[in-house]
């Protein structure tokens, strides 16, 4: 489902799709491979990606060198 938004002038504004994707872990193995692969393909096509894992490690790490946005916050 598409939502125009419009700005204060009635002027429709476009904005990026945006997602949050989430590891349950930070070590670089097969799924946050994939992860990152993924956010890299969709953030070429325009999509607004972060990742948000529960620690440093080297998941963060390689996402970082490959330019993509990564929170931390431990899981509780």
């Amino acid at each position: 489902m598409r939502v125009s938004i419009f700005d204060q002038d009635n002027k429709r504004v476009r904005r990026r799709n945006r997602i949050l994707f989430v590891s349950h872990y930070s070590g670089l193995h097969g799924a946050n491979v994939s992860l990152s692969t993924m956010i890299q393909g969709l953030s070429a096509r325009g999509w607004e990606c972060v990742a948000l894992f529960p620690s440093e490690g080297r998941a963060t790490e390689h996402c970082r060198a490959l330019g993509i946005t990564c929170l931390v916050r431990p899981s509780a």
